[in-house]
C-alpha cells in the first residue's frame, strides 16, 4: 500500500514536472564533432556491477567515441565516481545525479548536455525500479520535445508483460511526436507499441556491438577448451541465484539437474563442461558460489572447468564465441555467445530470452525454460537433451541471423545518422561467421 500511495504521488510529480518543462526552447546545435553527451546507465549505483550492464555501457562509448571527433562524455552515478572501466572505453567524467524526487535538479542538468543517451536495458518497464523507470522516461520525451528527436538515444530496451502502473499510464498519455524508444526484441516493441502507439522502434541489444578481448585470462581458458582433445562438445553453463527468488531448495533442485544430466554427457564421452559466471558480486547477486556447488556435485575434474577469476564484459565474450553451445540463465551471456556464432539454450525471466533466441535468430522455442518449469524433471531434460542434439543446426541459424541481428544492433544509434557508417563498416560486422 505505501508502495502504491508513493509511485501515484511520483507519477503526479512527473506530470506537474512535464507541464512545466514542457515548453520548446530555441534549439542550439553544438558543433558536430565536439557534443557534450550525457549517459544514464541503467544501474545508477554501481554502472558496471553488472557485466551485462558493462557491455552495453562499454559498446555504447566506444560507438559514440567512433561517431564523433572530440565528444566530452559524462556518466551520470549516484556518487559522482567513474569507474576506470567506463574511463578506459571513452568516457571523461562522472556527474553526481539526484534522487528519484529531484526532477528540477536532473532537469538542470540534462540541459547542459547536446545529446542525451538512456541504456535502456530492462529498466524501462519499472520491473525493477518503477519511479527510476518513469523518470527516465519522462526525461527522454522532454529532452526530445525541448532539443528533437536526434537528441536523443534510449538504446535497446526490454519490455514485459506487465508494466508498473505509472510506467503504464505516462506512456498511455500523449507524448511529444519526437519521443523515440529503441525495443531489442519483437515482444517488447509490441508490448510497448500498444501503449504508445508509433513512439516504439526495432533494434537488437546494443551489446552485439561489444568487441572481444583476448587476456591471459581467456587464453588460459581457450588452451583448457582446446585441450579436451577427447571432448567433440563443449558446452557453457551458467546459472545465478536469482532465479531461485530466495527459495534455497529451487536451487538446490535446479544444482542436481543440471549436475544428473551434464555428469551422465560427460560419461558418455565427447562433452566436457565449462562453468562460467556472468556476475562476479559476492553481494548475493553473483553466479561464482552456485556455480561452485554444480561443479562439486558433477564431480569430474578433468572434464570440468569452473572459472573463478573476474573477467570484463569483452573478456568474457571472447570466452563464449570458443564454446559449441551454451546452457545461460543470463541474456548477457546469451548475446555474447550469438555474437560468436554460438548457439543458446535459456532460462526465461522477466519476458526476455524468448524475442532475443526466437525473435531475432529463429531458435525454436524449446530453446527456452521458463524459471517456473526449469525444477520439472522432465521439461528440464527435454530441453538440455534438444540443446545437445540439435546444437549444430541451431548453430546454423545463429550464423544466418547473425548478420541481420548485428545491423539491429547498429541501429540503436540511428538518430546519429550524419556520423553513421552502414553496418559492413561497424568493427563487430567484421566477425560475423561466414556459413556455406
Amino acid at each position: 500500500m505505501r508502495k502504491r500511495l508513493t509511485d501515484e504521488l511520483y507519477l503526479r510529480c512527473i506530470l506537474l514536472w512535464r507541464k512545466a518543462a514542457g515548453r520548446r526552447r530555441p534549439r542550439h546545435n553544438a558543433p558536430s564533432d565536439r557534443p557534450r553527451i550525457l549517459v544514464l546507465p541503467a544501474d545508477l549505483g554501481d554502472p558496471v556491477g553488472s557485466r551485462g550492464d558493462q557491455a552495453m555501457l562499454s559498446a555504447t562509448l566506444a560507438t559514440l567515441r567512433e561517431r564523433f571527433a572530440s565528444p566530452s562524455i559524462a556518466i551520470a552515478t549516484t556518487d559522482g565516481k567513474l569507474n576506470p572501466s567506463l574511463r578506459d572505453h571513452g568516457a571523461d567524467r562522472a556527474l553526481t545525479w539526484p534522487r528519484h524526487w529531484s526532477l528540477a535538479e536532473s532537469w538542470r542538468l540534462a540541459r547542459a548536455f547536446d545529446l542525451l543517451v538512456i541504456i535502456g536495458a530492462d529498466m524501462l518497464d519499472g520491473a525493477y525500479d518503477s519511479k527510476g523507470s518513469l523518470r527516465h522516461l519522462a526525461l527522454a520525451e522532454r529532452f526530445a520535445a525541448w532539443r528533437g528527436r536526434d537528441a536523443v538515444i534510449v538504446t535497446g530496451a526490454s519490455f514485459n508483460k506487465s508494466p508498473a502502473s505509472i510506467v503504464r499510464r505516462f506512456l498511455e498519455r500523449k507524448l511529444a511526436p519526437e519521443f523515440a524508444v529503441a525495443l531489442r526484441d519483437p515482444e517488447s516493441l509490441a508490448r510497448f507499441g500498444a501503449l504508445a502507439p508509433g513512439h516504439g522502434r526495432l533494434v537488437a541489444d546494443c551489446a552485439f556491438l561489444l568487441r572481444a578481448r583476448e587476456t591471459d585470462t581467456t587464453r588460459c581458458v581457450a588452451q583448457w577448451i582446446a585441450g579436451r582433445e577427447e571432448a567433440r562438445t563443449v558446452v557453457g553453463v551458467n546459472l545465478h541465484p536469482l532465479l531461485a527468488r530466495g527459495d534455497q531448495k529451487y536451487s538446490e533442485r535446479l544444482v542436481t539437474l543440471f549436475a544428473d544430466r551434464l555428469g551422465a554427457a560427460i560419461d558418455a564421452g565427447g562433452v566436457a563442461v565449462c562453468l562460467l559466471p556472468h556476475d562476479f558480486r559476492d553481494s548475493g547477486l553473483g553466479d561464482v558460489e552456485l556455480l561452485g556447488a554444480l561443479a562439486e556435485r558433477i564431480d569430474r575434474p578433468d572434464q570440468v572447468l569452473h572459472v573463478t577469476a573476474p573477467m570484463a564484459a569483452d573478456e568474457l565474450k571472447a570466452i563464449t564465441g570458443k564454446l559449441d553451445c551454451l546452457f545461460s540463465a543470463r541474456m548477457h551471456l546469451a548475446i555474447a555467445a550469438l555474437g560468436g556464432g554460438v548457439p543458446v539454450a535459456g532460462i526465461g525471466y522477466q519476458d526476455k530470452l524468448e524475442g532475443l533466441l526466437a525473435g531475432h535468430f529463429g531458435l525454436p522455442q524449446s530453446s527456452i525454460l521458463q524459471a517456473v518449469e526449469a525444477t520439472d524433471a522432465r521439461k528440464f531434460t527435454e530441453w538440455f537433451d534438444a540443446a545437445i542434439t540439435e546444437r549444430n543446426a541451431r548453430a546454423d541459424l545463429v550464423r544466418r541471423n547473425l548478420p541481420k541481428v548485428l545491423e539491429l544492433a547498429v541501429d540503436n544509434f540511428r538518430e546519429l545518422a550524419q556520423q553513421a557508417p552502414d553496418c559492413a563498416s561497424h568493427p563487430a560486422c567484421d566477425r560475423v561467421p561466414v556459413v556455406g
